[in-house]
C-alpha cells in the first residue's frame, strides 16, 4: 500500500517513512496509482471495513492556483455524495490530509470497473446502432440529473468520463465541472468549465442550463462516429462534422439539433429528445 500522507509504500501501521497512519481517513488503503494529471492522482483503493473496491482522487492543493480553483475540486464530492442513481458511482466521503505545501484533497467514491467509450473508441468502429444506444442511456442519465431540484449540470460530457461495466450498462463519472442550476454563491458567479470541442459555446461565458449538457452529448457522438476530438472539427462557433460521418438523415437532423451554437434551437431538454 502507499501512505496517504507522504505517499511512499508502506508495509505497516504507522508509516515507517513518516510515521503517520497509511490508511486514508483510517480506513481506506491506497493499494495502485490508475493514472495521474497535472492536478492529481487516481488511486484504486480497497475499503478496509467492507472489503469493496473503492475509487479514490488525490489533489495537492498547492498544485491548484487559487480558492476559486480549490472550491471546484470540492465540488465533485460534495455533488457525488448527494446523488442516488445506479448509473453515478456514489460519493463516499472526502479528507485533508497533510500540513502546509503537502495538504492534499482527497474524494473516495464507488469504483466502477470496465472501459472508457474513449477507450472503446480507439480500438474500434462504433456503429450508428451502438451510438443511439449511447444516446439513449445518457439521456436517460441527464433526464434525471436535470429532474433534480434544483436541476444538477454534468458540463464536461466526453467518451472519457463514461464507463461501460462488464454487464454492458454505462456510468456517467467525472463530475469535477459539475454545479447545480443556480447561482453558486460558494464561486461567486458563474465559472467556465468542461472540455474545448465539447463545450457549448454559452460554456465559454460561464453560461449552463440543462441544454448545455445535450450539447455536449452531440459532441460525444460525433466523437464516437469520427473516432476525432471535435475540437479538430471546430470552425467558428460550429463543429464541422457532417462531412466525417455517413449517417441517415433522421439521425444527422438530431445531432444538428444537440449541436445547434444557439440553445433556443436544441432539444429543450433531455426527454424531448430521447
Amino acid at each position: 500500500m502507499h501512505c496517504c500522507w507522504c505517499g511512499e509504500a508502506a508495509a505497516a501501521r504507522p508509516c515507517e517513512s513518516c510515521g503517520h497512519d497509511p490508511l486514508l481517513g483510517g480506513r481506506y488503503r491506497l493499494d495502485a496509482r490508475l493514472g495521474a494529471g497535472a492536478t492529481g492522482t487516481t488511486w484504486r483503493a480497497l475499503d478496509t471495513a467492507t472489503g469493496a473496491t473503492r475509487l479514490v482522487k488525490e489533489v495537492p492543493l498547492a498544485r491548484l492556483p487559487d480558492a476559486k480553483t480549490r472550491e471546484l475540486v470540492r465540488r465533485e464530492a460534495r455533488v457525488l455524495e448527494q446523488l442516488d442513481h445506479p448509473a453515478i458511482p456514489r460519493g463516499l466521503g472526502s479528507y485533508e490530509v497533510g500540513e502546509g505545501r503537502g495538504r492534499a484533497f482527497f474524494f473516495v467514491r464507488e469504483y466502477v470497473p470496465g472501459r472508457t467509450l474513449a477507450e472503446e473508441a480507439a480500438a474500434r468502429r462504433f456503429s450508428v446502432d451502438e451510438i443511439l444506444d449511447v444516446a439513449g442511456e445518457l439521456l436517460d442519465i441527464l433526464a434525471w440529473l436535470h429532474g433534480l431540484a434544483p436541476p444538477v449540470l454534468h458540463r464536461d460530457l466526453k467518451p472519457a468520463n463514461v464507463v461501460r461495466d462488464p454487464d454492458g450498462r454505462l456510468h456517467l463519472i467525472d463530475f469535477g465541472a459539475a454545479r447545480d442550476a443556480v447561482v453558486d454563491p460558494d464561486l461567486g458567479g458563474s465559472t467556465v468549465a468542461g472540455t474545448f470541442g465539447y463545450m457549448a459555446p454559452e460554456q465559454f461565458m460561464g453560461e449552463a442550463d440543462a441544454r448545455t449538457d445535450l450539447y455536449g452529448l452531440g459532441a460525444l457522438l460525433v466523437a464516437l462516429l469520427t473516432r476525432r476530438e471535435p475540437r479538430e472539427l471546430v470552425e467558428g462557433p460550429r463543429l464541422d462534422w457532417r462531412r466525417h460521418v455517413a449517417v441517415s438523415e433522421p439521425v444527422a437532423d438530431s445531432l444538428a439539433r444537440l449541436l445547434d451554437p444557439d440553445p433556443d434551437r436544441r432539444f429543450p431538454d433531455a426527454r424531448t429528445a430521447r
